[in-house]
């Protein structure tokens, strides 16, 4: 049996400096949910979720947005509650371009602007 050596000559690992300096005393606080928000239907190294959503849909947070798409997929659910602005590819977090829904934040529910609307 082969033995691989490590290319590092020291025991225990690396331990860098933490730089918590700028934080340690502050206190926690909740951050504002942003006007705009992008939500990718690729969350994930499989197929990309089948949006649902579509431009003028009111959805709420932790509605359904993206159903699964294939062997390796992931439903997909809305993170606050919004107006779909649009559908359209955006840049994910692996560098390629996967459909997302933009929500505004920002929108009132339709049945509070008229409350006859049924």
């Amino acid at each position: 049996m082969k033995t691989v050596k490590s290319t590092f000559k020291f025991k225990g690992g690396v331990h860098p400096d933490y730089n918590k300096e700028l934080a340690r005393d502050k206190a926690i606080v909740q951050m504002p949910c942003p006007a705009e928000l992008v939500i990718s239907m690729s969350q994930h190294l499989g197929a990309p979720a089948k949006c649902i959503a579509k431009a003028g849909d009111y959805v709420v947070k932790g509605q359904l947005i993206g159903e699964k798409n294939g062997f390796i997929s992931v439903p997909v659910y809305a993170s606050a509650n919004g107006l779909v602005k649009a559908v359209e590819p955006r840049l994910g977090a692996a560098g390629g371009k996967a459909p997302a829904v933009i929500l505004d934040t920002t929108a009132l529910q339709p049945s509070t602007l008229n409350p006859l609307a049924a």
